[in-house]
């Protein structure tokens, strides 16, 4: 499943999102959508990334928690029941896959160039999903991977 195509003289595009007020950004080449999260189905047994099964406009579309992923908190397990969660809709070979956030901003165009590599003192476990950071006004942005994401959420089992 090839996403990105991380080449050094391009520009690309990127959504800007939070997860327990972290920027990240993610390639928006297969983003279809951003809606605030509906009500989701669980489904039984599971990797414990995907969070359920979404219905958007009559497709099935599967919610995998970025949060868990990335080792931050839930945003759906949040505490506030005022809360609203949003969900990045991507569509990758004609399947569609939520990525569960708090929050989304802007569409960014980044040149290539301007990401740097991953920094030494970056969490061990950000490290596996990220190409390197951008300096985006007044803090970083961890830009995501999102072909190691989905291998992550898709494959990987546990409690």
């Amino acid at each position: 499943m090839q996403l990105m195509n991380h080449n050094p003289n391009t520009k690309d595009q990127f959504i800007s999102i939070r997860i327990q007020n972290v920027l990240f950004g993610l390639s928006v080449q297969h983003v279809q959508d951003v809606i605030y999260t509906p009500k989701m189905s669980t489904v039984p047994l599971c990797p414990v990334t995907i969070r359920g099964l979404l219905n958007l406009r009559g497709r099935i579309v599967t919610a995998i928690d970025l949060g868990i992923i990335l080792d931050l908190d839930s945003a759906v397990d949040s505490s506030d029941a005022n809360k609203s969660v949003m969900s990045v809709i991507l569509d990758v070979n004609n399947e569609l896959y939520s990525f569960i956030v708090d929050s989304v901003g802007e569409v960014i165009t980044i040149d290539s160039y301007s990401i740097e590599k991953k920094p030494s003192n970056l969490d061990e476990r950000w490290k596996q999903f990220t190409f390197g950071v951008y300096r985006y006004e007044e803090e970083l942005m961890v830009i995501l991977d999102e072909n190691k994401i989905f291998a992550e959420a898709l494959f990987k089992t546990g409690s």
